[in-house]
């Protein structure tokens, strides 16, 4: 009996395991980063610009064929990749796409010292 407890308890820990994500692959310098169950594909555009104020801003578009409730993060890097400190995106965000349609995020960054930037996106 004991072993078939633990046993149980291996499979369910087991199955707990991190959120896996694998860069979109046609993005610009792996800068968005897709939970493994979603597809690929949801990310249709990615633009950046550096503004008149010299800040670092990205447009992404996403699109789904289903209604599809998300959570997005993002964090800005530094000319060396660290990442600088981020009180307003520092959480993840709920978004919903729906169906065939497209849902823009758009994002300044907070600093000048912005070189880079990565995109998380989870299912909810």
């Amino acid at each position: 009996m004991r072993y078939v407890f633990l046993l149980a308890c291996i499979l369910f820990f087991s199955a707990c395991g991190g959120v896996t994500y694998t860069p979109a692959p046609h993005t610009k310098h792996d800068r968005v980063f897709i939970d493994s169950s979603l597809p690929k594909d949801i990310v249709k555009n990615l633009r950046e610009i550096k503004n008149l104020n010299g800040l670092l801003e990205f447009d992404l578009i996403l699109r789904s064929s289903t209604n599809r409730d998300i959570i997005y993060k993002v964090t800005w890097l530094d000319e060396n990749g660290l990442e600088l400190p981020n009180v307003i995106d520092d959480e993840y965000r709920t978004i919903r796409i729906l169906a065939n349609k497209d849902k823009r995020i758009k994002k300044v960054a907070q600093h000048k010292s912005a070189k880079d930037f990565k995109i998380y996106i989870q299912r909810k």
